[in-house]
């Protein structure tokens, strides 16, 4: 038994060992004793390379950096290649060549693509749900008709995982402007100033939270102030439905409010149309008498939002619609979440492309090497093993170009989200003033691992391929 497990192990040690001279073109210590210098000099160079990089970055200049960067590598490797010469034909190796290269070159620019889009586009997604959640509740709690008792905020924070629970107000009514001949439709949220004491809401540009103490001062979005011009002291007149008898016939109530500040939440449709008053006022203006229309329920993780919706709507003994934010925004939230589905299947089909360069190469390997396959078929190796010969190589190659891919998409991923780089038009064009990029590990690693999978399946058939050589007729026509 013991005699049958050590002859194995010697046979795979013998397979790996020749995959390893098939690979390398020679002796291990050959080909290290060639490569050495010129990988410590090309180590020099990419450090000298990225220093300039990061230093022109950190200057403010990410994009100029980069191109530093990409220049000085170009420049140091033509100095590199006037240094050391080219390798010697007998260290080159059956594998270090331009095909092999092109397989290896395929799989990193691949991988490092696939790293780098999603990860900007998780980073564009985060950053819609940061600004989307500064105005809308995580979990709202509301009523069929729109009016609640806000007494129901303090059952909501007896419930495990509940954070914060905020009432607010929220309905759409007609604002007029001085110089507009026609009132504008605005979406008027009513709130307390307690609930902005923590973060996670509404950036203010100017003017303070504790104007929402007030009856009669309202803060509106940054757009909103952009578009028609206004400023803090400004009057605006709300358009109510109490409506009063005059000798003109029936006219709706209104309402003057003083702006106090300008908030920005940096989502454009909100900073466009909504405007935000104390509750008090909010609930006047929509004839609520004391009633509010929503809670605003915050828990620990926007992610398990409902998750959190659902234990609300166990806990709560009353009649309640209970909404988590993926179900208010139901259609943004699932566009997001298609779309970054929809990228990495496109992109993991760069990964599928690139894999096909392995298994080219190794038909060329099977079609140069038939008389050494004959060879070692005829010395009592199997078709499995010599299958395994191929799928270790091709595998290899693989594990090499995935690895370098890695390295490189997420060092390209760190250097934008260290040293961003600003939109065209600032921000005023798509809202966004630099490029988001959000790094997640978890994608690194499910890349990793579908690109090798990949890559040792683009192998099989050429492996099964030279597993099927018959020693006779490989020996006879070679």
């Amino acid at each position: 038994m013991n005699l049958d497990f050590s002859g194995k192990l010697q046979k795979i040690s013998l397979l790996l060992h020749i995959a390893v001279r098939h690979l390398l073109g020679g002796r291990f210590n050959l080909f290290f004793k060639n490569r050495f210098k010129r990988w410590l000099s090309s180590m020099l160079f990419f450090i000298i390379s990225a220093a300039l990089g990061i230093v022109i970055a950190m200057k403010g200049s990410p994009v100029w950096g980069a191109v530093a960067f990409l220049s000085l590598s170009v420049i140091l490797s033509i100095v590199h290649r006037l240094i050391h010469g080219s390798i010697p034909d007998e260290a080159r190796g059956a594998y270090a060549t331009a095909v092999t290269s092109v397989a290896i070159l395929g799989i990193t620019i691949a991988v490092m693509t696939l790293i780098v889009i999603v990860s900007v586009m998780d980073g564009f997604s985060e950053n819609i749900q940061i600004a989307l959640l500064k105005t809308t509740a995580e979990v709202m709690v509301s009523d069929f008709d729109e009016k609640l008792d806000p007494r129901i905020a303090k059952l909501c924070l007896q419930i495990d995982g509940v954070k914060r629970a905020d009432p607010y107000v929220e309905s759409d009514l007609l604002m007029k402007i001085d110089g507009l001949e026609r009132p504008i439709p605005v979406k008027l949220r009513g709130e307390t100033s307690s609930s902005h004491k923590n973060a996670g809401g509404p950036d203010l540009i100017s003017g303070s939270w504790n104007a929402l103490d007030s009856e009669s001062l309202v803060i509106v979005g940054s757009e909103m102030a952009r578009l028609y011009l206004l400023r803090p002291g400004d009057k605006l007149w709300f358009i109510t439905s109490n409506a009063a008898l005059t000798p003109l016939g029936v006219m709706p109530g209104m309402r003057e409010l003083e702006v106090a500040g300008v908030f920005k939440s940096g989502f454009y449709e909100i900073d466009q149309s909504m405007v935000i008053t104390g509750l008090q006022s909010a609930q006047e203006l929509c004839g609520l008498n004391g009633d509010v229309t929503g809670i605003d329920v915050r828990g620990e993780d926007p992610y398990k939002a409902p998750e959190l919706a659902e234990k609300i709507k166990a806990s709560l003994s009353i009649p309640a619609i209970v909404m988590s934010w993926a179900e208010t925004r139901k259609n943004l939230y699932e566009a997001m979440r298609t779309e970054k589905t929809a990228m990495f299947i496109i992109e993991s089909l760069l990964i599928l492309i690139a894999s096909f360069n392995i298994t080219s190469t190794l038909f060329m390997a099977i079609g140069r090497k038939t008389r050494e396959i004959g060879l070692l078929r005829s010395l009592n190796l199997s078709k499995n093993e010599i299958m395994f010969l191929f799928a270790f190589e091709g595998f290899s190659i693989g594990v090499i170009g995935t690895l370098f891919g890695l390295l490189m998409g997420v060092g390209f991923s760190l250097y934008l989200e260290h040293f961003p780089v600003h939109m065209p038009g600032g921000g005023s064009v798509y809202y966004i003033d630099t490029i988001p990029i959000h790094l997640s590990w978890g994608l690194v690693a499910v890349t990793s691992i579908a690109s090798i999978l990949i890559a040792a399946a683009a192998s099989v058939i050429p492996a099964y391929k030279a597993s099927k050589i018959s020693p006779a007729k490989a020996l006879r026509y070679e």
